[in-house]
């Protein structure tokens, strides 16, 4: 097992959301636009549900699971 390699994930504020402005940076959008992360640890993985919260629905393209080394 290799302890130098992780995995990272990442999200916006669900208060002040952001996005990529295109120039390397990020701007604020609107409240409407708030999305976070489900998460769910077990032993054997972690599962990551992406969540749009103003339209109280799962985000289809952010559903991940992530195995749990050695397990």
């Amino acid at each position: 097992m290799r302890w130098d390699q992780f995995t990272m994930i990442n999200t916006s504020s669900v208060g002040h959301p952001l996005t990529d402005d295109g120039k390397g940076g990020e701007t604020e959008t609107a409240p409407e636009d708030s999305e976070g992360l489900f998460v769910r640890v077990f032993a054997d993985r972690v599962e990551v549900r992406g969540r749009d919260f103003a339209r109280n629905r799962w985000v289809p393209e952010a559903q991940f699971t992530v195995p749990v080394p050695g397990r």
